[in-house]
């Protein structure tokens, strides 16, 4: 009796424990992008720092803030970071940001969220596709995206016939750890 007296009241409080709110930072994964040029050369675009919040659920629908400050941006050459910074990016923005509210629960599977990314303070709606994949430590996250520069008032940079193509490439993996989903 005792043992089924348990269960019940494990079943009861197992699904509120997993819906504790947490937040996320570099230190979780990465996110990563790839910048194609019109003559077929790329080069990296890495985020060296972001924070995601996950909210407690209202009424089983959870807020997912991500945010990431354009100076923690880097493309691996201080020529190319100078210029995002000065040219690409308006100084008076001094974030990406993303947030969608979601229904899904943290468990195996396929999540699309639909949010508003906002770029030099221009907001536009925006779609991520994520696989949840359990493991023994927890959740990875992986995703891809893309990302128009010029639906964010961004002009192709480059100089002369070396040009930027209008689509950025970005990858996420990101790991949620055990303690946080029982958080």
């Amino acid at each position: 009796m005792k043992k089924s007296f348990k269960k019940r009241i494990a079943l009861l409080f197992l699904p509120l424990i997993t819906m504790g709110a947490f937040t996320l930072t570099n230190d979780s994964g990465q996110i990563t992008g790839s910048v194609f040029l019109t003559k077929g050369e790329s080069f990296p675009v890495i985020v060296e720092y972001f924070d995601i919040q996950v909210s407690d659920p209202i009424d089983g629908v959870r807020t997912v803030d991500v945010s990431i400050p354009i100076k923690r941006i880097t493309t691996e050459n201080w020529m190319r970071d100078a210029h995002m910074r000065l040219s690409i990016f308006d100084n008076k923005y001094k974030t990406i940001t993303f947030t969608a509210k979601t229904g899904y629960e943290l468990k195996e599977g396929s999540v699309l969220l639909d949010g508003i990314l906002t770029i030099n303070g221009i907001e536009k709606s925006h779609h991520l596709d994520l696989f949840l994949l359990k493991d023994k430590q927890g959740l990875s996250v992986k995703g891809t995206t893309e990302v128009s520069l010029e639906n964010y008032g961004i002009k192709a940079p480059g100089m002369g016939p070396m040009k930027v193509k209008d689509k950025v490439k970005i990858e996420l993996e990101i790991h949620i750890p055990q303690n946080k989903i029982w958080s």
